[in-house]
């Protein structure tokens, strides 16, 4: 594993902790705290998608390996950075989508009723 492979697992780790954190401790309210396994799993795979696409991203414009294996053009480059550019979008797209579904309306946890 060479170390910009490295450098994208820990950060793939550490953002999905930290966000997961953020939303155990700010989001909910420390009474009704029902982050659930699924959430984290779809996390998980959305901020792997943001890092996946970073790779790729890397792995193109800045690796020779991609140029040099399949012999591509510029214009071929730019359509292959697109496919990575696309997959960063979509996953923080989501990622905000699942944070917005998750919070509290009004102030109430999710499942209380207002007194």
């Amino acid at each position: 594993m060479n170390g910009f492979k490295l450098i994208l697992l820990i950060i793939w780790a550490i953002l999905t902790i930290s966000f997961s954190l953020v939303y155990y401790f700010k989001i909910k309210k420390p009474n009704r705290l029902n982050f659930e396994f699924s959430d984290f799993i779809t996390l998980s795979g959305l901020v792997l998608g943001v890092m996946s696409g970073i790779n790729l991203i890397y792995l193109v414009f800045f690796s020779g390996q991609i140029k040099e294996v399949f012999e591509l053009d510029f214009e071929d480059i730019i359509t292959l950075a697109l496919g990575p550019l696309a997959t960063i979008w979509l996953s923080i797209q989501e990622i905000w989508k699942l944070f917005a579904r998750l919070q509290p309306q009004g102030g109430q946890p999710q499942g209380q009723n207002p007194p």
